[in-house]
């Protein structure tokens, strides 16, 4: 059974990227483009199967599920849709951010426009401004994989993507601080002719809520100074792993008692915003060039939450 198979889906993934890089070194643009999402989304499906075949089936289709547990194969077998897919690499890895889950999203949706209709959406689409996005993203997924950029495509292209990756890290971390600099800059700017309302600003933002689009857009946040202006700002996070670290029983009478754990929960930072200066970073990498955390941790007690009674009391 190839469909659910890691192992088959990481062999095709390597067949379509071999025919990316011929096209690319032909000049082909439009081929790099449409063979490397492919190859992509065939090395999602196998790091994401890599953690259980039935995560990429169809859960709409039972014949799939059952096919994905090895319980009874199918002759028409469904995997799931690219953004499922993204969605649920996104969950379970905290390395798969935002950020690199929508330059996924770019490839696919340039992809089917390209396959199903008229458009040619990758018609002088400059390959610098999408190859290191997809680069970056193939060396999360190989690594999910317990595989190197080396297995995917041979230790020469691999060296040529790192250091590619290697630029665009460096890049990506010279705008940050620059973004950075500039805020600040304009920022006192506003108070050059009295520094003492400067104080007092920040002050006043301590005492400042968090907006809506912090409370709509993340699982929870985190309240940080801000790196430019140090006043109150937020990082927007999505919830990761939870586990019971401690449990018990308390007793209130011979009868009556009730059932506690106390819960971690890891949350992964992915968004910055503040209000005071207008500074926002986008994705973990940008955060941790900013210095501040990629992640923070939330203990909660709470009651098991069991299933609801069957009725046959």
């Amino acid at each position: 059974m190839t469909t659910f198979s890691s192992d088959a889906l990481w062999n095709k993934s390597r067949v379509f990227i071999e025919r990316a890089i011929k096209a690319r070194d032909n000049e082909d643009m439009a081929g790099f483009h449409l063979w490397a999402a492919i190859a992509i989304e065939l090395l999602a499906k196998s790091a994401l199967a890599h953690q259980h075949p039935v995560l990429i089936a169809d859960p709409m289709d039972f014949k799939s599920l059952f096919a994905a547990c090895g319980v009874k194969d199918a002759i028409d077998k469904h995997t799931i849709t690219a953004k499922t897919l993204y969605d649920r690499l996104h969950y379970i890895n905290n390395d798969f951010d935002d950020a690199i889950k929508k330059e996924c999203m770019f490839l696919a949706n340039r992809r089917n426009a390209e396959l199903h209709s008229g458009e040619s959406p990758t018609e002088g689409l400059d390959q610098r401004t999408w190859s290191p996005g997809m680069w970056k993203a193939a060396s999360v997924l190989v690594t999910m994989l317990l595989r190197t950029l080396d297995d995917w495509v041979g230790p020469d292209e691999a060296s040529r993507i790192k250091r590619v990756l290697a630029d665009r890290s460096e890049l990506l971390r010279q705008g940050v601080v620059a973004r950075i600099a500039r805020r600040s800059s304009e920022y006192r700017a506003r108070f050059e002719s009295n520094p003492r309302e400067l104080e007092e600003a920040i002050a006043r933002s301590q005492n400042r809520t968090p907006p809506r689009a912090v409370l709509s857009g993340s699982d929870d946040y985190e309240e940080v100074e801000c790196p430019s202006c140090r006043a109150k700002a937020w990082l927007m996070a999505y919830e990761g792993n939870s586990e019971v670290i401690d449990s018990g029983e308390e007793f209130d009478g011979p009868h009556d008692y009730y059932r506690w754990e106390r819960v971690a929960t890891t949350y992964y930072t992915e968004e910055f915003r503040c209000v005071e200066c207008s500074l926002s970073l986008n994705g973990s990498e940008e955060i941790k060039f900013a210095g501040l955390a990629t992640e923070f941790r939330r203990e909660e007690d709470r009651e098991p939450d069991y299933e609801p009674e069957y009725g046959n009391d």
